[in-house]
């Protein structure tokens, strides 16, 4: 059975936010006439993904700092909210490659914010049994690791 991508991306969104992000997702899915000529998704919609993303991380960073973990837990719910919008996205250098090089690319892509969204779900198991530094650690290294390399990658907020 063929499950359409938005729909996966609806549907774990729920699931990661307890059915807060419904709306979120909705308005961050792409319909077919917000498609570039080259049948690729609008590159705003992945910047804004990915902006939400870079704030979602920094709330959640200063939040575990405070020692708060509902407001930790909070944040990282928006950040993987933004996670998966961003994975209904591809990266604007997908649109200068040929076919077969632009499925590996977005493919690749989708596999580094998986990863990305795993890392996040450890985050969130952290916090949800009070252990705020190993939640700091795992943002720091792992998620921050992650977000380096993304962006050497794929592009990303340095590209222009």
């Amino acid at each position: 059975m063929h499950i359409h991508a938005r729909s996966l991306a609806f549907a774990v969104a729920v699931t990661l936010s307890g059915g807060y992000a419904l709306t979120a997702v909705r308005a961050a899915a792409p319909s077919p006439q917000e498609a570039s000529v080259s049948g690729l998704p609008d590159a705003s919609a992945l910047s804004d993904a990915m902006g939400g993303m870079a704030d979602a991380k920094r709330a959640t960073r200063k939040a575990v700092k405070a020692g708060d973990s509902a407001a930790a837990l909070a944040a990282l719910s928006e950040f993987q909210v933004q996670v998966v919008a961003a994975k209904a996205e591809a990266p604007p250098r997908a649109a200068k490659m040929s076919a077969e090089e632009q499925a590996a690319f977005v493919s690749g892509f989708r596999a580094m914010l998986i990863e990305l969204l795993r890392a996040s779900c450890d985050v969130e198991v952290a916090l949800m049994e009070g252990q705020l530094e190993q939640a700091s650690t795992i943002l720091r290294s792992q998620m921050g690791e992650l977000e380096e390399r993304g962006h050497e990658r794929f592009g990303g907020e340095d590209e222009g």
